[in-house]
């Protein structure tokens, strides 16, 4: 009797703090979307990354939930308007850590041209397009295919940094399959077949 009580008392308090996320990642977005105060905007992206990366495991906010609040879309705007280095590191960690079944989504809600648009701009930090080559990166490895068919091979060739060479060599190394094919009809994979060559 006791147990299930108690079992009862942990679902409860789980259901209001889950409600107290979803109030506090909506509220935050709110933030993050209205354009009166740049501060305010910053002060929401930085919040939004500390509860996805930072304390324990057991106290960040699952990046599938942030997907399933309609984070993606708001963050790719503003990593568009701003090229900030704070919002491509928050769609990095979506990236990571959301379930493969929500990546098409991440890509299709822009976050392949946000860091397309930072690597072409001429006034973006080293840093900024390291924050870009990063989240391309990742989604090179996770879902190569519709990074390839977005024009991001193309815009990582131009990249001449030093430091940020390579970087670009990886994501091209993951891209080359699906851009440079033999036939009319791309591969689906990156995986190549053959075997080895020597």
């Amino acid at each position: 009797m006791f147990r299930k009580l108690g079992e009862e008392k942990e679902v409860a308090e789980l259901a209001d703090r889950l409600s107290l996320s979803a109030l506090s990642v909506s509220g935050i977005l709110r933030c993050i979307e209205q354009s009166a105060s740049e501060d305010l905007r910053t002060v929401a992206v930085d919040t939004l990354l500390t509860l996805m990366i930072g304390g324990c495991v057991f106290t960040r906010c699952p990046a599938s939930f942030v997907v399933e609040a309609g984070a993606v879309t708001t963050l790719c705007e503003l990593a568009n308007d701003a090229e900030d280095a704070a919002t491509l590191e928050i769609l990095l960690e979506l990236v990571r850590l959301a379930p493969e079944s929500m990546l098409p989504d991440i890509v299709e809600q822009g976050a392949v041209q946000a860091c397309i648009k930072v690597l072409e701009s001429g006034g973006a930090s080293p840093m900024d397009q390291l924050s870009a080559l990063n989240l391309l990166l990742a989604l090179s490895k996770r879902a190569p295919a519709p990074v390839a068919q977005s024009g991001a091979y193309e815009a990582v060739k131009d990249i001449n940094n030093v430091a940020l060479v390579p970087r670009r060599n990886k994501i091209m190394g993951l891209l080359r399959p699906l851009v440079q094919h033999d036939g009319d009809v791309p591969p689906l994979t990156n995986i190549r077949t053959g075997g080895l060559r020597f």
